[in-house]
């Protein structure tokens, strides 16, 4: 019941900061119709990154609002008889990113670590989307805009003989070498993988499974990776949260 009633305050939280969200968006695209409408065809880089930034914080916002249902709906599952004098419970479901931190511990400045990991996540789909010269140009602007450093998981080949070693992240001697990139941001890194295949070896002793919840099915590689969410390291290395990636 308790669980319940938790959740439920999330619930409203969540709807609530969804609530104000949507009013301070829509005042700034009234703004908008309204400086068209004395022919000014065109806002200024930062009133558009302003309101790129509400649009963000409003789609991280649902991502959370969409998780708490879907552990809300688990939850309720919970404690299925499945013969007479017997009870089955099911593993509690594992929380995975910011979501798995209570609304009532949120404060502004996690919320805006969220809108800063949607930028982040945004930038670097956009350049999987591109080829040739652009993908290459956008590149530089993502490493220029960010200042991307390197990172990898240094207990590869311990972790390879035995899974159960906790992954050890350390700053990689060059771009080139590393497993992953990431940028500083306040007291955190935000970090994405930098493979070209995407392998079990990456997923397991790599470390990335424990940095990201994903759709990897053991025995697959991926030659896409769309990333939902960074994960996030705190200054000395240690994950933080837990971010997300869609493999194709």
């Amino acid at each position: 019941m308790i669980e319940y009633v938790a959740l439920g305050m999330a619930l409203a939280a969540l709807i609530v900061s969804l609530w104000g969200l949507i009013k301070s968006g829509k005042g700034k695209s009234e703004t908008f119709r309204e400086k068209n409408h004395i022919g000014q065809n065109a806002i200024s880089g930062e009133e558009f990154y302003e309101l790129r930034n509400h649009l963000l914080a409003l789609e991280g916002q649902l991502v959370l609002l969409e998780r708490k249902c879907r552990e809300l709906s688990m939850q309720s599952a919970k404690n299925v008889d499945v013969s007479a004098g017997n009870r089955h419970y099911e593993e509690e479901p594992v929380s995975y990113g910011m979501v798995a931190r209570p609304a009532a511990e949120k404060n502004s400045s996690e919320n805006e670590l969220l809108v800063k990991c949607n930028e982040f996540a945004q930038d670097f789909n956009h350049i999987q989307e591109l080829s040739g010269f652009d993908a290459k140009n956008a590149k530089k602007v993502f490493h220029s805009r960010y200042d991307i450093r390197g990172f990898k998981c240094v207990n590869f080949n311990e972790r390879f003989n035995n899974p159960r070693i906790k992954p050890k992240f350390e700053e990689a001697p060059s771009l080139g070498e590393a497993d992953l990139w990431g940028f500083r941001y306040k007291s955190y890194y935000l970090v994405l993988p930098n493979v070209k295949t995407y392998t079990g070896d990456n997923h397991g002793a790599g470390g990335m499974k424990e940095l990201f919840r994903s759709n990897f099915q053991q025995g697959h590689t991926y030659q896409n990776i769309k990333l939902r969410l960074p994960a996030v390291l705190t200054i000395d290395l240690q994950i933080y949260n837990k971010g997300e990636l869609i493999l194709n």
